[in-house]
């Protein structure tokens, strides 16, 4: 069974340009049965959600559509309105997968946007400082009623309780594959260092969950939009990213990106 996992689709951005982010891939997503959008996805998901999912729905209609958010699916919008996405994506005709386990077959995926916890580097003053000031989603996304500020704590609160629920599922006995999706990176071996080190705000240090006997066989990432892939213990680390317009001008570029998120399970 083919299942397509896709990162950083950000359908508006390429929908604003009227450009297709899929081009020249129709012979890769024949045969789709599973498709797993792994987080940004688009802006103001309860406008643009339904549209985006239209459109995957309409290039592989025999796919079953899960989806679940990344950073970026909150701009416009607010920390604490996951049950509204959630019955959003149903409406549009998508499954919601934050927290939730697909079975395909033998292999089971696990999914989760698992946000960061600011501890890569060791200085976690340091790093939550330098990313609210040199990341978008604190002035982007709000919190509450009253429309708050995002905080580091909110954030951290979230990886934990991600990280919990990853932990709890991957140690329940499987007798097949297990794969985990995340949208942010699980280990500082797949972060390049930034000019202004923002390594902490993309990604966290799993490392200890891919070494025991409930390591998952593969880990799926975005939010980076780097193609960066390693071996942690017994797991294999893989960018799923698709990205900008602007950074992939050629269908070439779209294809390579697609070939390496499809999985036959």
């Amino acid at each position: 069974m083919k299942t397509l996992i896709l990162a950083d689709l950000h359908w508006d951005r390429w929908n604003h340009i009227t450009r297709d982010p899929l081009e020249g891939c129709e012979d890769l997503l024949e045969g789709v049965y599973t498709l797993i959008l792994a987080g940004d996805i688009a802006h103001e998901p309860l406008k643009k959600w339904p549209r985006a999912i239209e459109y995957v729905r309409k290039r592989m209609p025999y796919a079953d559509v899960h989806i679940f958010p990344g950073n970026h699916d909150f701009y416009g919008s607010r920390l604490d309105r996951e049950p509204l996405m959630a019955a959003c994506a149903q409406k549009a005709g998508a499954s919601y997968a934050q927290m939730r386990q697909i079975l395909c077959g033998d292999t089971r995926f696990l999914c989760a946007t698992l946000w960061t916890d600011f501890e890569l580097g060791g200085d976690f003053e340091v790093n939550k400082r330098r990313a609210v000031d040199g990341m978008n989603d604190f002035r982007r996304i709000h919190v509450g009623e009253s429309w708050r500020a995002l905080w580091c704590s909110d954030l951290i609160r979230l990886h934990r309780q991600h990280r919990a629920w990853l932990e709890d599922r991957l140690a329940e006995t499987w007798p097949g594959r297990t794969i985990v999706v995340t949208h942010h990176a699980p280990h500082p071996a797949v972060i390049k260092r930034y000019d202004v080190d923002l390594s902490a705000a993309f990604g966290s240090d799993l490392g200890d969950l891919m070494t025991g006997p409930s390591a998952p066989d593969l880990w799926l990432y975005g939010h980076t939009h780097d193609l960066i892939d390693a071996r942690v213990g017994r797991t294999e680390i893989r960018s799923v990213a698709l990205g900008y317009p602007d950074h992939l001008p050629r269908g070439s570029d779209i294809r390579e990106r697609i070939e390496r998120m499809i999985i036959d399970v």
